[in-house]
């Protein structure tokens, strides 16, 4: 069993969630942009919340939306090992197989060329996106898309507004080079903590955190290690892959078709398919090329109705009759950022009557 909740209803954020944040918290946790400190007798989600706020050196507010996600997402853990929860850009994953996280950056460019792939072993995991430019969300910056990762939704959240924030302009992004932050704090004692950075590749100048790191010429995937130790040496450690990507055609999707095992139980239309309810299921098959001749990665979502198998061809089952149809749209990524998408409309009926 999979469960993949996407999106939050507004009204249901601005009535039930802020009735149970106002219940709790005092009016400035609601507002304002600084971190701030609440009763350890809060709930849950709210001290996860000023925690985050409080590590990214911003106001909590900026972590409701992965907070939310990530407590949606554990509630469901014991049901199930596949889990994603995506609430506004913000996503709390669980999962038992290689996934493809596409970027949406608005007008952008980079929309739809980008794709971050997440190995099982790093889930759960949260992966979250703060926007100057897409979406009602309060930014003080200009970036099109930041997309933070952290076992913490919450914090990864908080962080990706944090970083946004200081986008103000494209000078704020050198060619070639990126800054790299890691967030810490010793809980126990609080003492002065220590990094030590290592690089697959490139060069990385300045110390502590944050540093920057210039990227190699050569197209790839580079490990960036952190290691952060406390004065008594005691130390944890991460890395986060980084793509440098060369320019490089993306895929080109030649053909999205639909068909059944009885012929008579489908219909092409202006604008999709349809098919009888009776059939039960349906084939979906998406014929790609890539010009770099690489091994393609297919990705398929729907809203409604299962989908089984991987690959270029899946089997939809179908769920009850719509006249309005169900969209099906598949993702084809070639590993190196290259990203093509394209959907396709079913609508499902009881009979094929009227022609």
């Amino acid at each position: 069993m999979q469960f993949t909740i996407i999106g939050i209803s507004g009204d249901a954020l601005e009535g039930t969630v802020f009735t149970f944040l106002q219940y709790f918290v005092p009016a400035g946790f609601l507002t304002t942009l600084e971190p701030y400190p609440v009763e350890q007798t809060a709930p849950t989600i709210i001290k996860e919340m000023a925690m985050a706020s409080k590590i990214a050196g911003i106001g909590p507010m900026s972590a409701v939306a992965g907070a939310i996600a990530e407590a949606v997402g554990k509630d469901l853990l014991p049901f199930s090992p596949e889990i994603i929860v995506e609430n506004g850009g913000d996503i709390f994953l669980k999962t038992s197989k290689k996934r493809l996280v596409g970027i949406y950056a608005g007008e952008s460019s980079s929309t739809g060329k980008i794709a971050l792939e997440i190995k099982p072993q790093e889930t759960p995991l949260g992966i979250c996106t703060s926007s100057g430019t897409v979406g009602h969300s309060l930014s003080l910056g200009c970036a099109d898309a930041v997309v933070v990762l952290s076992p913490s939704t919450p914090l990864a959240d908080a962080t990706a507004t944090t970083v946004g924030n200081t986008i103000k302009s494209i000078d704020d992004i050198p060619s070639g080079k990126c800054q790299l932050e890691c967030l810490a704090e010793d809980l126990d004692s609080g003492d002065i903590l220590t990094y030590e950075w290592e690089a697959e590749g490139g060069n990385i100048s300045g110390s502590g955190s944050p540093v920057t790191w210039t990227a190699p010429e050569e197209p790839g995937i580079y490990n960036i290690s952190v290691v952060v130790r406390d004065e008594l040496d005691a130390e944890t450690r991460t890395s986060l892959p980084i793509v440098v990507a060369a320019e490089q055609p993306a895929p080109v999707i030649q053909s999205l078709t639909v068909t059944t095992n009885i012929p008579a139980y489908i219909r092409q239309k202006s604008g999709g398919y349809e098919i009888l309810q009776k059939s039960e299921h349906c084939t979906l098959e998406c014929i790609a090329a890539d010009p770099n001749d690489g091994e393609l990665h297919y990705i398929w979502s729907t809203e409604r109705g299962g989908i089984s198998g991987n690959g270029a061809k899946v089997t939809w089952t179908l769920p009850p009759s719509s006249a309005e149809g169900f969209v099906i749209t598949v993702m084809v990524a070639d590993g190196r950022g290259g990203i093509a998408s394209e959907d396709v409309t079913i609508k499902v009926r009881s009979c094929f009557c009227g022609g």
